[in-house]
């Protein structure tokens, strides 16, 4: 190892030199190669450093999940059936799977021909007959509208 004067005197002021060493290492994740090249004292700032640079990391992971967190609507997506608690990208997931139902239903609402109707009127039987968690898997069953109105090609 290499001993030079700044690091003893650094070293002299810890309580455990090896055990600082170890954790430079740690911390570097470079077996204490960086801290052998730089010294200690200088090893313990790119330390430091390091600690706040994932401290902002962590920061701002945590706006985004805030941010995220407000864009779901109440507790709509939050109740599992088991009284469970869904973590936030299940969250997400229900929410753009419900989004994927509204859009491929209103494409059927808008075909604008008595087959597409057809569907809508199935998709709303079987909601009202049935109930809600039935007619998603009805909705997720049908394929994209490609007749009527949203069959057409825009030129």
């Amino acid at each position: 190892m290499n001993y030079d004067p700044e690091r003893l005197a650094f070293l002299e002021r810890c309580d455990d030199p090896r055990r600082l060493l170890e954790l430079l290492a740690a911390i570097h994740g470079d077996g204490g190669q960086l801290t052998n090249k730089v010294g200690a004292p200088r090893g313990t700032y790119a330390a430091e450093a390091k600690w706040y640079d994932k401290c902002a990391e962590v920061d701002r992971l945590q706006a985004l999940e805030r941010a995220l967190f407000a864009l779901l609507p109440g507790t709509r997506y939050m109740d599992e059936p088991d009284g469970g608690a869904p973590t936030l990208l299940e969250q997400l997931q229900r929410m753009a799977a419900d989004a994927a139902r509204y859009h491929k239903l209103r494409g059927w609402m808008s075909s604008n021909v008595q087959e597409g109707w057809q569907e809508v009127e199935r998709a709303g039987a079987v909601a009202a007959w049935m109930g809600w968690q039935e007619a998603d898997a009805y909705i997720d069953a049908l394929p994209e509208c490609t007749v009527g109105l949203m069959g057409v090609t825009p030129k």
